[in-house]
């Protein structure tokens, strides 16, 4: 599958409440603006600019759940920052590991560099489908 990689420049931080067993109780849920319909993840790559032949299970390592989608301020935030990221149907692992190596790829074609070595996953419903987002931080020259 191959995925189209976009620049997206995140105007504002959004925001994530972290139960660290991704369960929330129901009274919770009612009562706050969580939203457990999108999930956050962090990935640590092990992979930068002078690997010229990556392993796919080297791109996504060390999974960590950083929270549900909240309105309110969070656990933690995705920050106002520019990213490459792929978007997709069908959330799977081999399907991130692919998203993850497209978006590197991508950056050693435009000689864009990275801001740590961090991918973030985004699961989450729109239209009745479940769909993923994996996004990287870049850096920018200039402003957004």
């Amino acid at each position: 599958m191959a995925f189209l990689v976009r620049k997206l420049h995140l105007l504002e931080d959004l925001y994530y409440f972290c139960d660290a067993d991704e369960s929330i109780s129901e009274d919770l849920e009612k009562n706050s603006t969580i939203d457990r319909s999108e999930k956050l993840y962090a990935y640590k790559t092990t992979i930068d600019k002078k690997n010229l032949e990556p392993k796919p299970e080297d791109f996504l390592r060390e999974k960590k759940f950083l929270g549900y989608r909240t309105f309110d301020t969070g656990d933690f935030s995705l920050a106002k920052a520019s990213y490459f990221f792929v978007q997709a149907q069908e959330p799977n692992e081999t399907a991130f590991q692919k998203a993850a190596e497209a978006i590197y790829l991508e950056a050693l074609w435009q000689n864009i560099r990275f801001v740590d070595d961090l991918f973030y996953l985004r699961i989450l419903e729109e239209g009745g489908k479940m769909l993923f987002q994996i996004l990287r931080t870049i850096e920018t020259k200039g402003t957004i």
